[in-house]
């Protein structure tokens, strides 16, 4: 072999043993992975938003730029180097949440409140025949109209209390009859029947109707005070013989009831009416006088015609006024759910907004996907806040219709 075939049979070899080198350090020769960037901005938690409640989205906290002076090309500036990182679209769309959603926290914390103006309505509904619609009359039989009349005046007064509405409270109170042992005679107060609705056992007949000594009206008045000035809605009826002979004032007694006193003069002395006349003018009640059975009938039976439509009167008051609270409620959620809807229009403009902008500015984003997020989310809001309002809406109004229809029953 000569030696020309030597050196290039040695040149072959060496090149061959370099290319195993060569092969044998790329084999072993760990890859480079690609750097993923960060993001410069420190974007919040996500999971508020990630709910399928629209409840859970109205109690979240807003994005961080939500205020009224937002500013779009700052949150634009963070969503452009989102783009360019790639995020996927759904994260871009929280990123958006993140950044601009509204606050909603006050508006979910006013529709959570309705069940307290639920439970507010419903209670008036239940007290309303306690409270509403009762009306307390009491009235007051002076002892020394006479035993010639006096049964006929009772019983007429009897009468008077079994007219009366089931929801009215009546009482009897006697004055001025015939002392009792160690009882002085202005302090001759007896009760014939107590401050209920109308019960004939409850009377106590043959009690308190014997002439006294004194006429103590003032204090039978201050009575009425002392023990019934709790309710709103009274009426007093004194059926009276005289003026009051014990020292008292009984315009003044009755001017400090909250209630009209109605005085009924049963043949008094012309000298006396005046100071009778007071005692009802005091508290705008009406004095009539009469002089035997017959016209203290037509008194009464009048009376009590005035005092059923007292009643109503009163029923209806509380009813109209009552309702009016309810209808402020009722208004107030229209008002708020108005509100409302206005914001979640206004952040789905902003959403949107910032979506076509990096549409336009050729961003590699799905806006059909985003923008459909945006609008599922704001339907969703508007679609709970109408359905909440509208529930509590109709149970307001039933309910400030179901004392009535209880009552026509």
């Amino acid at each position: 072999m000569n030696e020309q075939v030597k050196r290039f049979l040695l040149l072959m070899g060496c090149a061959a043993m370099l290319a195993a080198c060569t092969v044998e350090e790329e084999q072993f020769e760990p890859e480079e992975q690609e750097e993923i960037d960060e993001h410069s901005y420190d974007f919040g938690s996500f999971d508020r938003f990630t709910s399928t409640s629209p409840a859970e989205w109205m109690q979240a906290e807003p994005g961080d730029y939500h205020t009224e002076d937002f500013d779009d090309e700052e949150v634009l500036e963070i969503l452009r180097e989102s783009a360019d990182l790639g995020v996927s679209d759904e994260e871009l769309f929280y990123q958006m949440l993140d950044l601009a959603a509204f606050d909603y926290r006050d508006d979910y914390t006013y529709f959570m409140q309705f069940d307290e103006i639920q439970s507010e309505i419903a209670s008036v509904g239940a007290n309303l025949m306690d409270e509403g619609m009762q009306v307390n009359i009491h009235l007051l039989y002076d002892a020394n109209i006479g035993t010639d009349a006096d049964d006929e005046v009772l019983g007429l007064l009897q009468d008077f209390m079994q007219d009366m509405p089931d929801d009215t409270n009546v009482s009897l109170l006697s004055y001025g009859a015939e002392a009792e042992s160690g009882e002085r005679s202005c302090d001759s107060i007896h009760e014939i029947h107590p401050l209920d609705s109308y019960d004939e056992r409850l009377l106590q007949e043959g009690v308190g109707i014997e002439p006294g000594a004194s006429v103590p009206l003032s204090s039978a008045l201050n009575e009425v005070e002392v023990h019934y000035s709790d309710y709103e809605k009274t009426i007093v009826y004194v059926v009276a013989s005289g003026a009051d002979t014990c020292g008292g004032d009984p315009a003044h007694a009755a001017e400090m009831l909250d209630a009209v006193v109605h005085v009924i003069g049963y043949n008094v002395d012309p000298n006396e009416r005046e100071a009778l006349e007071s005692v009802a003018s005091s508290s705008e009640g009406t004095f009539t006088h009469v002089e035997e059975v017959e016209g203290f009938q037509r008194v009464i039976q009048e009376a009590s015609i005035y005092t059923i439509q007292a009643w109503r009167d009163w029923q209806v008051e509380f009813i109209e006024d009552k309702r009016a609270q309810q209808m402020e409620h009722i208004d107030d959620s229209r008002e708020r759910q108005d509100e409302m809807n206005e914001r979640t229009r206004e952040e789905q403009d902003r959403l949107r907004h910032l979506t076509d902008q990096l549409e336009e500015e050729g961003y590699r984003v799905n806006g059909a996907y985003i923008r459909s997020m945006i609008n599922e989310r704001a339907v969703s809001l508007r679609t709970y806040m109408f359905e909440t309002a509208i529930e509590f809406r109709d149970e307001a109004f039933q309910a400030s219709l179901d004392p009535i229809e209880e009552d026509q029953e």
